[in-house]
């Protein structure tokens, strides 16, 4: 009974792995190579642009045509994306007074924007079941 239960679960351990998808994000129109481009992956609209309740992050040096993250392997599922341009790098989204909002620059997976605060995550996410490419533009 024990091999039984240990076969079943090496078998379902390999299922679950290959039902793995592969993602990539591309975070293009930087509007110059200054700083970082910081991003975020989130499961779940409680951990929102919670940047402790990220699923991953990842940090790469901003380039003139855009930075490319390859997130690995993730389970099927639903995520939201959340990027920014942190060009004095001090790890944080700077935000100004006049007009009100981020001074540095913002990218959200579905071209998500808030109105008078950032956008939800439910109009953020994105379903993941096969590999994928997103392609995400920085606003400034």
């Amino acid at each position: 009974m024990k091999a039984i239960i240990i076969g079943w679960m090496l078998l379902w351990g390999a299922e679950a792995y290959s039902k793995a998808v592969s993602v990539k994000v591309r975070i293009n129109s930087l509007k110059n190579a200054t700083g970082l481009v910081r991003m975020a992956l989130y499961d779940r609209d409680d951990a929102w642009l919670d940047g402790t309740q990220a699923v991953l992050t990842r940090t790469l040096p901003a380039a003139p045509k855009g930075v490319e993250f390859d997130l690995g392997d993730l389970p099927p599922g639903i995520y939201g994306i959340a990027a920014f341009h942190d060009e004095n790098k001090n790890g944080e989204v700077d935000m100004r007074w006049l007009p009100p909002g981020p001074s540095e620059g913002i990218a959200i997976s579905n071209e998500a924007r808030g109105i008078l605060g950032p956008p939800s995550f439910d109009d953020a996410k994105i379903r993941l079941e096969k590999d994928h490419v997103i392609d995400i533009k920085m606003h400034y």
